[in-house]
């Protein structure tokens, strides 16, 4: 899990990071702190992020500016002020959660509870893939992408309409959001399996799938046992 905490009082930045520690399902999260929406802006556009604490009033502006530039982004925010009127304007912008200030670690565990249950509701509801393209979030329908390839450092996407896009996260944190549906065919590729036309061994140890787009990727021999099971029986 990958967690961004916009806070620019260093003694909160530093409680908050702490006390993720603690709670088993964010121990081993990765936490990066920013002290500026300039600076947050600027990060989240460069990195993936699965969860967002941000406060309100920082050094440079109003943390609801921040969630405005990246509406329709796939992280789940949660907001810590010491504001409370707030949480209403706070929850009509659609955050997960809003946790006054000072943070109790017991409101922190129910929050990141929160959280586990909207990734997993996430998951499986999951319409659209986002992504940022010259700085401008695109989100792409999900039913329109047949599977997404790594290659030179970033993922290419594929479209069914053979158009493509491409984005900066690792393969395998793509396959972290996405519905089950999406399977990780080879250390390379993912595939949504309701779109295979046809699962095949080619020979010599090789094994292949053919998109219903007509495109062929490979498939490691440790998924074809249990993807051509899975086909058969659906």
């Amino acid at each position: 899990m990958r967690i961004l905490i916009v806070e620019d009082e260093p003694i909160h930045a530093r409680y908050l990071s702490h006390a993720l520690k603690e709670i088993p399902a964010t121990a081993e999260a990765i936490v990066h702190t920013q002290k500026t929406l300039t600076a947050a802006e600027c990060y989240l556009l460069d990195h993936p992020v699965d969860l967002l604490f941000l406060d309100l009033n920082v050094y440079d502006g109003d943390g609801f500016t921040l969630l405005q530039g990246f509406a329709g982004a796939q992280f789940a925010t949660i907001v810590v002020s010491a504001h409370p009127e707030r949480a209403i304007e706070a929850f009509e912008c659609g955050v997960l959660d809003f946790l006054p200030k000072p943070i109790t670690k017991a409101r922190l565990l129910t929050a990141i509870e929160r959280y586990e249950k909207h990734r997993y509701d996430s998951r499986h509801t999951l319409k659209f893939f986002s992504i940022f393209a010259d700085g401008v979030l695109e989100t792409l329908p999900l039913a329109e992408i047949s599977h997404f390839e790594a290659a030179d450092k970033q993922v290419i996407i594929h479209q069914n309409h053979g158009r493509r896009r491409t984005c900066t996260r690792k393969l395998g944190d793509v396959a972290k959001v996405l519905p089950p549906r999406f399977i990780r065919v080879h250390r390379s590729f993912i595939a949504d399996t309701g779109q295979i036309k046809t699962l095949q061994a080619a020979g010599g140890g090789r094994y292949d799938l053919t998109m219903q787009s007509g495109v062929t990727i490979p498939v490691s021999r440790s998924v074809y046992a249990s993807l051509k099971k899975n086909l058969m029986q659906s």
